[in-house]
């Protein structure tokens, strides 16, 4: 086993673990910890996903493209993380202008992937910094 190899391993453990670990505590109510257990839960389908299209399981019109399960989980961990950091804020002006600097991300983001011609079939490295 490469060390690469290992770092993979320990990196889907930790994946795992994290997401049970949050899944766990929702079960006994840590409720404000809902969207990070949804953003484990797609990150782990997406992981999954990947693998399947690595194996060549799934092919994405005839090719090994994983560009959509990148787009499906840098947007939803965005909105996820989002919609946590918003709900943990106490006061209303806090809030008012989290609201405005996530809308300004949202419209970065949407602009920064209007550019390409085939969104879904192209990865986009600024999609990241941009949200």
């Amino acid at each position: 086993m490469s060390f690469s190899d290992f770092i993979a391993d320990l990196y889907y453990l930790l994946l795992i673990l994290t997401t049970i670990v949050f899944s766990v505590s929702i079960v006994y109510g840590a409720r404000k910890f809902l969207p990070i257990t949804i953003c484990l839960i797609i990150g782990c389908l997406c992981e999954f996903f990947t693998y399947l299209i690595r194996e060549h399981h799934l092919l994405i019109m005839g090719e090994q493209n994983n560009a959509i399960v990148g787009h499906v989980y840098k947007w939803t961990s965005f909105l996820t993380f989002g919609f946590f950091l918003y709900s943990v804020q106490k006061s209303k002006a806090t809030k008012r202008y989290f609201v405005y600097l996530f809308s300004i991300c949202a419209v970065i983001g949407i602009f920064s992937q209007s550019r390409l011609k085939h969104y879904w079939l192209e990865n986009d490295p600024w999609l990241a910094f941009s949200l």
